[in-house]
């Protein structure tokens, strides 16, 4: 039973599958290099854990994605300084997010960058577990 699995103490989240499907696919037609791609599919600590998933999927595309947490993990800044930093003069940024996870530190920092310089144009995805946003810097196309 998966929810008695998802239950126990110490089990790692799982991710829908089709609302993961679903936003690889538009990040993969749509997405440019120039870009950033950010996804927040688990809470910070202990995200980590699908890093190597995340990229086993996007391997040999030429997107700039990171996980949330993992943004220029090993910098000694501070979160909003390293997502900064990861962002740079990206003229888009693609925003993937299990909605059922709490917001943090993180995810306000994210969203103050966005307020500051960034207009949402899309949401692609909308599914009850997952949901994909686009923002742009200047004007939506």
């Amino acid at each position: 039973n998966a929810d008695f699995m998802q239950n126990l103490p110490g089990s790692l989240p799982t991710i829908s599958r089709e609302g993961f499907e679903a936003a690889l696919e538009v990040i993969n037609e749509q997405a440019s290099a120039n870009d950033a791609v950010l996804f927040r599919l688990a809470d910070a600590d202990i995200e980590d854990w699908l890093n190597a998933p995340l990229h086993y999927y996007l391997f040999g595309t030429p997107l700039h994605v990171s996980l949330l947490s993992m943004v220029d993990k090993d910098a000694e800044a501070p979160f909003d300084q390293r997502l900064r930093s990861y962002v740079g003069e990206a003229a888009g940024i693609w925003v993937a997010i299990v909605p059922s996870i709490q917001p943090d530190d993180q995810t306000a920092a994210l969203e103050a960058l966005l307020e500051e310089g960034y207009t949402l144009c899309s949401v692609p995805v909308d599914m009850p577990d997952m949901r994909l946003e686009f923002y742009a810097a200047n004007e939506c196309v």
